[in-house]
């Protein structure tokens, strides 16, 4: 993807740093200054440090970060002095549109890490970062599979559905809606000591244990995170695509037999599974929800899915579980006109099959 190229010139700074390990705990919370954070090169963004009540979560003070979208225009909020001894970070942030964002994390020799969350429209998150919720970066150099925090040199934020949106290929799905001006703010930043104990068994996908969600919503959907999992609200008003996705690091699901999903929605109406392949290879299954009082416990070999007719011939037109990167949640019924043009669903587990 395009925006995962711009990631690249993080590691190519080249900016050397101390690498004493910090005994003091060291937390940014935007009191004074805005501790070294700015836009990344070349972008007309701005980072202020700012006082209004209702954009700082603690303390009297949080950063901003300001930017607008447009075609070939970056977005990225960057730091070059990462703490080498930190195991994990824990932050809060709001964005001024519902968005998915990007936490990046590059070492010296340009190797990129990123792990994806969630924001809501105007709502404070707090995000808690382990080094195992990182996945390797698609256009990235491969090294030893883990990250180095000794050799990071940036760190840094980025707005994906504002750099999807300032993309002519993407605005035909995503409309206006991530156009125009856009605001992130950043408070309490923190360098964690010990990493976040992670719960979750060897075969979840996601079973929503974590503080913020992992998924990314189209426009005109409502995402949060409800009692153990995940909710999804729309209301059609004009023809629109209402879909969720997750992002699968590679070869996750080699080893699987299949996906085993527990979800209930509010009405009736046809769920659209679907994998994306590497090469763009697109497989499907239908999933007959039926209304939230039914319990609906979907397990989903690989020889349930059907490559879609919009990919065939991408690939080798065989489903390699192993090249599969992002899984999406399609209401078909809306689609088709078949289905109430109002719906909540809520996403309880997803795991795979073994």
């Amino acid at each position: 993807m395009k925006w995962l190229l711009l990631c690249a010139l993080l590691g190519a700074m080249g900016i050397m740093q101390d690498n004493t390990k910090k005994d003091e705990k060291v937390v940014m919370n935007f009191e004074k200054d805005t501790h070294g954070w700015q836009p990344f090169y070349g972008t007309d963004g701005k980072v202020d440090r700012v006082t209004n009540p209702n954009d700082v979560k603690n303390g009297t003070g949080a950063l901003q970060y300001t930017f607008t979208t447009g075609k070939d225009k970056l977005n990225l909020l960057y730091h070059t002095e990462p703490e080498y001894y930190a195991k994990g970070f824990r932050f809060w942030v709001k964005t001024n549109r519902p968005t998915g964002v990007v936490f990046i994390v590059s070492e010296e020799n340009s190797e990129r890490w990123q792990a994806m969350f969630w924001c809501g429209h105007n709502q404070w998150q707090e995000v808690t970062l382990a080094l195992s919720d990182f996945a390797l970066a698609e256009d990235s150099p491969k090294g030893n599979g883990k990250i180095d925090m000794e050799k990071l040199d940036a760190m840094g934020f980025l707005d994906l559905m504002a750099m999807l949106g300032g993309m002519p290929d993407s605005q035909a799905l995503l409309g206006t809606t991530h156009s125009g001006t856009h605001m992130l703010w950043l408070d309490d930043f923190e360098f964690l000591e010990k990493e976040p104990v992670r719960n979750a068994k060897n075969d979840a996908l996601d079973e929503f244990h974590l503080n913020h969600l992992t998924w990314l919503a189209f426009p005109n959907i409502t995402l949060k995170k409800s009692a153990g999992g995940l909710q999804a609200h729309y209301k059609q008003e004009i023809p629109a695509l209402f879909a969720v996705m997750k992002s699968i690091p590679l070869e996750t699901l080699s080893k699987a037999k299949g996906i085993e999903l527990k979800m209930t929605t509010k009405f009736p109406t046809d769920i659209a599974l679907v994998l994306e392949e590497m090469d763009g290879e697109r497989w499907m299954v239908m999933l007959e929800m039926g209304n939230e009082k039914e319990k609906s416990d979907w397990k989903k070999t690989w020889s349930d899915f059907t490559i879609t007719d919009d990919t065939k011939g991408k690939g080798n037109n065989k489903l390699e579980p192993g090249k599969v990167k992002m899984m999406s949640l399609i209401d078909f019924g809306v689609i088709a006109g078949e289905s109430e043009p109002s719906n909540t669903w809520d996403v309880q587990s997803v795991k795979m099959l073994k």
